[in-house]
């Protein structure tokens, strides 16, 4: 016998998304004094900063380099010396 299908359509055993949960607070329960767009605008706007916040906390740390480092990814990055000395003996032949 097939597993019943879910009302949030076919998430497999997760429940629905924070999304879903707080539209259907805002259809069962009502938007409040505040309204159905200005409730719903509040939700979104609370979302975006947790994700904004938690999303500069990792730029910070992604980006966190030493000086080490960033010599070692310069170095990294040059040319290898052979060709270095390759380029220095054509230079002086012509």
């Amino acid at each position: 016998m097939p597993p019943p299908v879910s009302a949030y359509g076919d998430h497999g055993s997760h429940g629905p998304t924070l999304f879903d949960k707080r539209g259907y607070n805002l259809l069962k329960h009502g938007p409040g004094p505040n309204g159905f767009i200005r409730s719903l605008g509040q939700y979104m706007l609370g979302s975006a900063a947790t994700f904004g916040f938690f999303m500069s906390i990792g730029t910070a740390i992604r980006t966190e380099t030493d000086s080490v480092a960033m010599k070692e990814f310069a170095r990294m990055r040059a040319a290898p010396v052979v060709l270095e000395m390759q380029r220095r003996r054509r230079r002086r032949e012509t």
